[in-house]
C-alpha cells in the first residue's frame, strides 16, 4: 500500500457513507437544519465534530467507524436551540371552558388579562394552561454569584448555572471538567439529567453557597 495513501492514526476511520453525514440530502432533519443560518449551523457542525472525537479517542473498544446513524443522533441531540429560545411560560389558573376553541385565536384584551396575573379560584374545577410572561420557576435567577471565564475554575461538585444568549440554560452540579476539550459535565438540578457543557457558547456562574 502507498503510505502516502495511509490513514492517518490520529484520525478515526471513516465507513463509505459518513462523508456530509448530517448534511446528505437522505438525512431525516432537512427542514430543521434549513433553519440555521451559517454560523449557527458551523456551531452545529463543531459540537457534532468534538462529540465524535472525544467518543473515538474514550473508547474503551479501540477505534470505531463513524456511522451516519451516529452523526444523525448527535444532530439531534447536540441542535438545542428550543431549549433555550422557546419564549418563556408560567403556569396558571383559569375557569374551565374559558379556553379559546382549538384553532380559535384569542383576542387581544383576553392575552392581556391572562397575562396580567391568576384569575380568582372558580368554583368548578379548574384547568391549567400556559400563559407567554415570565419564565417558569425552574428557571428563575438565584442571585448569581461570578462568572467563570475559564474553566479551569471549575471544581467537581461546584453548583453553576449555564447561560446562553442572556437566558438561563439550566443549572446543575458540576461532575467532571476538561479544560482541553473546552467541555464540562454536569448533572442537572430537578431531574438528574447529565449534560455536557461547552465552553466556547455558554457563560458559566457560579452560584454561591447558602
Amino acid at each position: 500500500m502507498n503510505p502516502q495513501l495511509a490513514p492517518s492514526p490520529s484520525l478515526p476511520p471513516v465507513a463509505p457513507s459518513a462523508p456530509d453525514t448530517f448534511l446528505s440530502p437522505a438525512d431525516p432533519f432537512p427542514s430543521a437544519l434549513a433553519e440555521l443560518d451559517l454560523t449557527e449551523l458551523q456551531v452545529l457542525h463543531s459540537r457534532v465534530c468534538r462529540r465524535l472525537e472525544q467518543e473515538y479517542l474514550t473508547d474503551p473498544d479501540g477505534p470505531h467507524p463513524v456511522t451516519q446513524d451516529r452523526c444523525q443522533e448527535l444532530v439531534a441531540e447536540l441542535d438545542t436551540r428550543q431549549q433555550f429560545l422557546a419564549p418563556p411560560v408560567r403556569l396558571t389558573e383559569v375557569p374551565s371552558g374559558s379556553e379559546p376553541a382549538p384553532g380559535e385565536e384569542p383576542a387581544p384584551e383576553e392575552m392581556t388579562e391572562r397575562s396580567g396575573g391568576p384569575s380568582p379560584a372558580p368554583e368548578s374545577a379548574p384547568s391549567i394552561v400556559l400563559v407567554p410572561g415570565s419564565e417558569p420557576p425552574a428557571r428563575e435567577a438565584v442571585g448569581t454569584g461570578e462568572v467563570l471565564h475559564d474553566l479551569g475554575e471549575l471544581r467537581p461538585g461546584d453548583r453553576i448555572e449555564v447561560w446562553q444568549q442572556g437566558l438561563l440554560h439550566c443549572r446543575g452540579t458540576v461532575e467532571e471538567v476538561c479544560p482541553a476539550l473546552g467541555v464540562a459535565w454536569m448533572r442537572e438540578a430537578g431531574d438528574g439529567y447529565r449534560r455536557m457543557v461547552h465552553a466556547h457558547d455558554s457563560e458559566l456562574r457560579r452560584i454561591p453557597s447558602t
